[in-house]
């Protein structure tokens, strides 16, 4: 290692000098020293320097960030904080010489860490973006076939709207027919799903027209996300029914897999079975809960699709970014949104499905995107709606009025969680277990859940589950047994021998052999599928969850608990967004002032540039 020294000779030291430094984060910025101190005859300063830029790009890399952008390095400083006190170690604002270091160590084919954008990159994650931006921009400026004459009635004769303003679901069939790649946005209670069911109609239908066989896939990030679109898509069939031919109803599928299953895992690999190699026999892919689906895993899914298959991205842009690298959809459904092109607006004036598009919709180039903007469940008067709009509106003041408001659909708890837990077990916990069957357990499941921003401490989910564990089954706790009748439990790991995922929820149920076993929904064969408890992958109880979980699931009533502190770097608006949003009736808050108002001022923020990549390619119009 040339004749210089690391800050930390062993992991313990850095770990015990620094905050949030992982062993992977150390053991890099070791071998990128070690590799370069010596090729370039770096001095013991630049070395330093090395060190400290490989720990902070991989800091933001498992902080969820693509890249860490060269302007937010120089203003980084490394130490800790202990009884309230922050011990500085490193300034990265008082190193000199920093661009030249990067110049020098981020080039060539053989770097660890690449320079691009004016931001520094693990090598695999810029592979990913640019490959990303790549499918991208040949999809989303790709135009296809469309009968107009065919289509403008067929979208009508699926809608009860008013052709003199624009309905921005009838807009979003009309929009997405002709594009290689489209988005629907938007939040909760806007008939995303509702929208795609009958766009799927359309498309096939037409296609039947052209005399064209249609192979359609839908697909979501989770078990329980793909379960909600199934019975979604299901329900919204039923009542198409009257409306389109047999043959276009069986051609929309009634179930939906997972991105994982869709590809086919490896055990024990990155990469999957359909790949660039090997791609999916697909016409149409529709993928729900985008804003869940990592960098990593987005790219992979397009590798496998056929250059001809047309794809719709589904989701919230507003919610959580994926827990993983990227935040993709906020990345392609950017905001203020500002309208399509002169070509796009002839084409859905073509369409004839508006009276007069080029009065109503701004002209712009986001010709691959429409935001649905009404929402049918939150109709602006109730609690939840006002909630969540003053919650992504970082509006502090108004967000906790509507907390302590008279609304009947948002309340906020007070006290020790031991002073109103009880009320809530009993109320839906205990008749849970006390369920008739397995399938009267799962929709009694579907009524209730609490979501806590974390799993540890006081009120995280580990701790508020051994609470209501302790309520309805103290003699497996004293037994140390861990599992009884009528225990929902969350899969916390991919097994694809057992077919079960991260994120799978099951019940605990007593057969009529008097065993026990865990019993999980179907949504493939409409079936429970059941397995014995002692071959169960890692798995946890699951009367609380986290909020990052949560997504994909609804609930009727939700309690959201946040932690009594304000400087968690957790909290931020889009978590308490996404936990209101799951409430489909009801919405209790367990926090105070302090606390909310903290989180719903901080914005979470994810350094990437697909954004940018995506404005710079060539079109292909």
């Amino acid at each position: 290692m040339s004749n210089v020294s690391l800050p930390f000779s062993q992991y313990r030291h850095c770990k015990d000098a620094l905050d949030d430094v992982s062993a992977i984060a150390y053991f890099l910025a070791k071998e990128v020293v070690a590799k370069y101190a010596l090729k370039y005859q770096l001095q013991q300063n630049e070395a330093t320097t090395l060190f400290y830029v490989t720990l902070a790009t991989v800091q933001h890399f498992e902080q969820g960030h693509s890249c860490l952008p060269i302007n937010i390095l120089k203003t980084l400083t490394f130490g800790r904080v202990q009884d309230d006190t922050y011990t500085l170690v490193y300034d990265m604002s008082k190193c000199g010489g920093l661009d030249k270091l990067v110049s020098l160590v981020c080039q060539g084919e053989d770097s660890l860490i690449v320079h691009d954008y004016d931001a520094l990159y693990l090598r695999k994650n810029r592979q990913f973006e640019v490959e990303l931006s790549e499918y991208f921009s040949q999809r989303m400026y790709s135009r296809l076939p469309v009968d107009v004459s065919a289509a403008g009635p067929l979208i009508a004769s699926l809608f009860d709207y008013d052709n003199q303003h624009i309905d921005w679901q009838v807009a979003a069939v009309a929009n997405t027919l002709n594009k290689g790649l489209s988005v629907i946005a938007g939040g909760p209670g806007t008939g995303k799903t509702y929208t795609v069911a009958r766009l799927l109609a359309v498309i096939a239908a037409l296609r039947e027209n052209a005399n064209l066989s249609t192979t359609i896939s839908l697909v979501a990030p989770t078990g329980k996300a793909a379960q909600r679109l199934s019975e979604s898509i299901a329900g919204a069939k039923k009542s198409l029914s009257k409306q389109v031919t047999r043959t276009v109803l069986q051609t929309i599928p009634e179930t939906a897999n997972t991105i994982h299953r869709l590809l086919g895992v490896i055990p024990g690999k990155h990469h999957f079975k359909n790949d660039s190699e090997n791609k999916l026999a697909l016409d149409v892919l529709l993928v729900d809960e985008v804003s869940m689906v990592d960098l990593p895993l987005m790219t992979r899914l397009f590798r496998a699709l056929p250059e001809h298959c047309q794809v719709i991205l589904l989701g919230d842009a507003d919610q959580l970014p994926s827990v993983a690298v990227g935040n993709v959809l906020a990345d392609i459904a950017q905001r203020p949104f500002s309208g399509y092109s002169q070509d796009n607006l002839a084409y859905l004036d073509q369409c004839k499905v508006f009276d007069d598009v080029s009065a109503l919709i701004k002209t712009g180039n986001q010709n691959h995107l429409t935001f649905l903007q009404k929402s049918r469940r939150f109709d602006g008067e109730g609690g939840i709606g006002v909630l969540a709009k003053a919650v992504i509106s970082s509006d502090t003041e108004q967000s906790w009025q509507c907390l302590q408001g008279q609304q009947q659909d948002v309340s906020l708890l007070s006290g020790e969680i031991t002073s109103w837990l009880p009320k809530l077990i009993n109320r839906y916990y205990k008749p849970l277990a006390q369920s008739d069957t397995i399938e009267a357990a799962f929709e009694a499941l579907k009524q209730f859940s609490i979501l806590s921003a974390t799993n540890e401490g006081e009120t995280g989910v580990n701790a508020i589950n051994q609470l209501v564990i302790q309520a309805l089954s103290p003699a497996s706790i004293d037994n140390q047994q861990p599992y009884f009748h009528g225990m929902p439990v969350m899969i916390q790991e991919n097994n694809q021998a057992l077919g079960l995922f991260n994120g799978d929820i099951g019940i605990i149920w007593q057969r009529e052999n008097g065993k026990l076993y865990c019993g999980f929904e179907d949504s493939l064969t409409n079936t429970i599928k059941w397995y014995v408890t002692a071959k169960l992958p890692q798995n946890k109880p699951v009367y609380a969850m986290t909020i990052h979980k949560s997504q994909g699931s609804e609930f009727n009533h939700v309690v959201m608990v946040l932690p009594n502190n304000n400087d968690s770097k957790l909290l931020s608006r889009e978590l308490l967004y996404t936990a209101i949003t799951r409430a489909k009736q009801q919405i209790s808050v367990y926090a105070d002032q302090t606390t909310w108002q903290h989180a719903v001022g901080n914005r979470v923020v994810r350094y990437s540039n697909l954004d940018k990549r995506l404005a710079t390619l060539p079109l292909n119009e």
